[in-house]
């Protein structure tokens, strides 16, 4: 359930306007011996969602820690101020202007179709990405939680992080351009099937709709994914069954 809770949350998140940071705060003692930056973020609400509720303000913070994960950054905290805040502290970060850059503005979900003849090679891409994640993974680990690093590690660290961007970059070369963006999702919630089985239902305005039947047609039987992109990563590349060749999923 927990994997389908966050892939939800991940979806509603594209409903919330843009999170702004509003502040600037003192730093905590481990920031104080490290360096780095500590900010609030204000998320607001849209016409869609007028009201922000605990099931919103998970969502957009585990885009945020999304986006935290990223940047590569060891010992990160984000978590909940009051009803519609984010506090984020970032040791070895010294810029707010870049936390405000990676941190700020409204998700991008995209739904998009792999192109012909990359199946072998998206395979590929997934495991070398999956490579330089837990290379990261692993040296994350072994970081001091004050201090500086030494320059080998932090340039082994910033090796890793342009790794891992090239990896997402070409995962995203073997999918077309967006054909369905998340503006057009209404609502998306996870329920039961069988067993212990969850699936997550989503649900489009009148217009996505259509292009999102248009684009399960379109790849339905093929073996080629249906990609689900946020932020340019791939979240899911689910594949589409031949029932749905001539009418797509509506």
């Amino acid at each position: 359930m927990a994997k389908y809770q966050a892939w939800l949350g991940l979806i509603l998140a594209l409903t919330i306007a843009a999170v702004v940071i509003i502040t600037q705060l003192p730093t905590r003692l481990g920031l104080d011996l490290r360096g780095g930056s500590q900010l609030t973020l204000q998320v607001k609400p849209t016409a869609a969602i007028p009201n922000i509720t605990e099931r919103e303000m998970e969502a957009v913070q585990s885009v945020v820690e999304g986006r935290v994960n990223g940047l590569g950054v060891s010992e990160a905290v984000v978590q909940q101020l009051g009803n519609d805040q984010l506090l984020v502290q970032l040791p070895g970060i010294n810029d707010p202007q870049q936390a405000e850059r990676v941190l700020g503005g409204t998700a991008q979900l995209e739904f998009r179709a792999q192109k012909p003849g990359t199946e072998s090679q998206l395979a590929i891409e997934n495991q070398v990405l999956q490579g330089h994640l837990a290379e990261l993974a692993a040296l994350q680990a072994t970081l001091p939680e004050t201090g500086a690093l030494e320059a080998e590690t932090e340039a082994r660290l910033e090796k890793i992080q342009a790794d891992i961007k090239t990896s997402e970059t070409a995962i995203s070369d073997l999918f077309e351009p967006s054909q369905l963006t998340g503006d057009k999702l209404t609502d998306a919630l996870a329920r039961p099937t069988t067993g212990t089985l969850w699936e997550v239902v989503i649900e489009f305005n009148n217009d996505g709709s259509n292009e999102f039947a248009e684009l399960t047609r379109s790849v339905a039987g093929t073996g080629r994914s249906l990609g689900i992109f946020l932020d340019n990563r791939l979240l899911s590349g689910p594949t589409v069954d031949v029932q749905y060749a001539e009418t797509g999923i509506t």
